[in-house]
């Protein structure tokens, strides 16, 4: 139990630091690894569903959760989540490292509001912030059958982070920044993308249905493939090392089943999809403190350093 509450403690530390004092202490992977353990040893805690980027505007309630990615860590871990996965075809795109936004567009395709994806359940509205987005439109290019809500990802480009990269840590800090400041003159100077990744309130077939929908909306889109379950893994091998040659910043690569009728038959859990996964990238190194070395004397009498 102790090491639920110490975990807690730290989880909280780690997360006001990243979203609200901007001067984050570890990377992403060493805090993705602190919520695995606190999820491991205590699944249920409140804590996992809490946590996201800090609410401090006017709450909006989401319709549908805005739900978190499970994770996966090797390529060979994302080979054995797809072959429980019944679909022959799948789609892959990048998972973008900025600021979740869901969008909303009324049944004559006319923007309603904003909001961030918050804990998941309640965001907040940012509407007079994305309405500076150049690539938002206030009216979609082609009339909805019905309200539709557009979720994606606003992100800066690098080579606009770059005027700011000795005041931020990184892009998604500046974004986050951005959006939130009251001042619009100040937030118009930075230039702030916003890339489509869902779509709902409209029926499709498949997910590349859903891209062209978003298409014809007027909105751009996350850059996506579409590959069959034994391209996966020479598609993935490509992607990561093609990371670097992006305009942005990206901390993974998102898979996802292909068929939305199979989606809505595997649902969701309370946490992600059962229907897509991340393939999350680590750091290129890390580092630790050895705090003590102890003594582990096996049954058969090999004595093992544990560090």
């Amino acid at each position: 139990m102790s090491r639920i509450k110490d975990l807690e403690k730290e989880i909280k530390h780690h997360n006001d630091l990243y979203w609200i004092q901007n001067a984050p202490e570890i990377s992403d992977t060493d805090y993705d690894l602190l919520i695995e353990e606190l999820r491991d040893l205590d699944p249920k805690n409140p804590l996992l569903s809490e946590l996201t980027e800090q609410i401090s505007g006017t709450p909006v309630s989401h319709r549908v959760p805005m739900l978190s990615m499970g994770k996966a860590y090797t390529i060979d871990e994302i080979i054995k989540w797809v072959k429980g996965i019944k679909c022959n075809h799948f789609t892959i795109s990048p998972k973008m490292d900025g600021v979740a936004c869901e969008l909303v567009y009324d049944s004559n395709g006319k923007f309603s509001h904003a909001a961030t994806r918050g804990n998941g359940t309640v965001g907040e509205d940012i509407s007079q912030a994305v309405k500076l987005i150049d690539n938002i439109p206030q009216q979609l290019a082609a009339d909805p059958d019905g309200e539709i809500e557009v979720r994606g990802e606003i992100v800066m480009h690098l080579d606009e982070f770059k005027k700011y990269e000795d005041e931020y840590a990184n892009p998604r800090n500046l974004a986050s920044g951005t959006i939130k400041q009251k001042n619009p003159s100040k937030r118009d100077k930075k230039d702030l993308k916003f890339y489509a990744y869902n779509v709902l309130g409209t029926a499709h077939e498949t997910e590349s249905d859903k891209f062209a929908a978003i298409r014809e909306f007027g909105l751009t889109h996350v850059k996506t493939r579409t590959v069959k379950k034994d391209e996966i893994k020479e598609t993935l091998e490509e992607l990561t090392s093609g990371r670097g040659k992006l305009p942005y910043e990206i901390d993974g690569i998102i898979i996802t089943a292909g068929d939305v009728s199979l989606q809505e038959k595997m649902g969701c859990t309370s946490h992600h999809p059962r229907y897509a996964i991340a393939l999350k990238f680590q750091g290129e190194s890390g580092s630790t403190v050895l705090e003590d070395i102890e003594w582990s004397v096996s049954r058969t009498g090999q004595i093992t350093p544990v560090a």
